[in-house]
């Protein structure tokens, strides 16, 4: 019998992981038949840093998403 073993694969880093996230969110977002999502949050960063973001991710486009430029206040 041959003894097969597996590497893990190291966690994707950076942009990649940024990307796999938020298409993970589209596809929950998709499941829970959501169209909005508003996300925040924070991690630590390098030399007593921090970082705090907040996004809202909106899915569709709705007749008041489209107004013309001269109408935006």
């Amino acid at each position: 019998m041959m003894k097969v073993e597996i590497e893990e694969q190291p966690e994707a880093q950076g942009f990649a992981q940024g990307l796999y996230d938020f298409l993970k969110l589209l596809e929950e977002m998709e499941n829970k038949k959501e169209k909005v999502r508003t996300v925040s949050g924070e991690f630590e960063g390098p030399f007593y840093s921090k970082v705090v973001y907040g996004y809202t991710v909106k899915l569709g486009i709705e007749k008041n998403d489209l107004r013309k430029r001269n109408e935006v206040k």
